[in-house]
């Protein structure tokens, strides 16, 4: 049994309605897209003009920037990498710290909640919510 005129006809408008909801959305992102593109892009010119002018506003004075490119020239390039990577370590090593106390907030509230579920009577470390010591009780 075929079914009336009106109902194929409604399913071809629905049809047509969502194809052109699709087009409208593939329009919409690529529009986002280049349009996030084109910011990034004049904060770049940006970011390279302004150098640009710090260096025209300097050249050809006697800086401190100059006495660090003297003092750099006299360093040996085994000594600028061990530099380079000390100084990476530090970075690192500070980053991990900032993650491990951030981790260790993120899960005490889930061990507070479960000691004092099974054990009530439970006293408290008085650390603090990131696992430090309290400053209090530093000497």
């Amino acid at each position: 049994m075929r079914p009336a005129p009106d109902a194929e006809s409604d399913k071809v408008k629905l049809a047509r309605i969502e194809a052109d909801k699709t087009k409208v959305i593939a329009r919409s992102q690529i529009f986002i897209t280049l349009g996030s593109k084109f910011i990034k892009s004049i904060g770049f010119v940006l970011v390279a003009y302004y150098i640009y002018l710090s260096i025209d506003s300097i050249a050809g004075k006697n800086t401190v920037l100059n006495i660090y490119a003297k003092l750099l020239a006299h360093i040996s390039i085994i000594e600028k990498f061990s530099y380079v990577a000390g100084g990476g370590g530090i970075c690192y090593g500070l980053y991990q710290r900032k993650m491990r106390r951030n981790e260790v907030k993120r899960l005490s509230d889930r061990n507070k909640g479960l000691e004092r579920k099974f054990d009530k009577g439970r006293t408290s470390s008085n650390l603090t919510a990131d696992g430090n010591t309290p400053p209090e009780d530093l000497i």
